[in-house]
């Protein structure tokens, strides 16, 4: 993560260097982002980005942990408002918050869509451990789904939440990218088409 020091930084170039990384990343991902045009757009030097950043990486989990301290945790809120008592209920919530948080900022969820993909690949993974913090919380959602017999416990929570990410990730791309304009009817119908495919998933078991 970031080196100490970086707390010290003037607030204004801290905002400089990771909005350009925020816009880099966004725009061609972790794999294909520059360094070099970040260290541009930024308007600093090679040797001040290495003097707060180790490397690439350390950047990179900098700019997606500024643009998740700008987004309420959606997990975290569905614990906070409390379980309906209704598994799919509460996927469908999660569901509609996060459409809605991301609807606001379309490059930070480009980003977030990047990080989430890096972090699922297999093999030593630098990313894993922030992502799994976000995991255990919809680990919890599913195990209240299978307590309460209305999701089936013959596959793991694990291997659900692997299907779960996937799915809600492509059904809202083509709502985020596809529609010229989103209403709160689509947000709906989203929210229920992915409920839908997940219980056809869990009662295809």
């Amino acid at each position: 993560m970031p080196r100490q020091r970086l707390a010290k930084l003037d607030p204004a170039v801290r905002d400089r260097i990771l909005s350009a990384a925020c816009q880099e990343f966004s725009a061609r991902g972790y794999d294909e982002a520059s360094l070099n045009a970040i260290i541009e757009q930024a308007g600093i030097s090679k040797g001040v980005l290495y003097y707060y950043f180790n490397d690439k990486t350390d950047l990179y989990l900098a700019a997606v942990q500024e643009v998740r301290q700008k987004m309420p945790k959606v997990y975290q809120l569905l614990l906070e408002r409390g379980p309906s008592g209704d598994v799919w209920e509460d996927i469908r919530f999660v569901a509609k918050e996060r459409v809605k948080q991301q609807l606001e900022d379309r490059e930070r969820l480009r980003l977030l869509q990047d990080f989430y993909r890096q972090a699922q690949k297999p093999g030593p993974n630098p990313f894993r451990t922030v992502y799994e913090q976000e995991r255990e919380l919809g680990k919890k959602v599913i195990e209240a789904g299978v307590a309460s017999g209305k999701v089936h416990n013959q596959l793991p929570p694990d291997f659900l939440l692997d299907v779960t990410f996937p799915v809600t990730d492509v059904l809202r791309q083509h709502l985020l990218w596809d529609l010229p304009e989103v209403t709160d009817a689509d947000i709906d119908r989203f929210a229920d088409l992915c409920v839908d495919v997940l219980r056809r998933i869990d009662s295809a078991v």
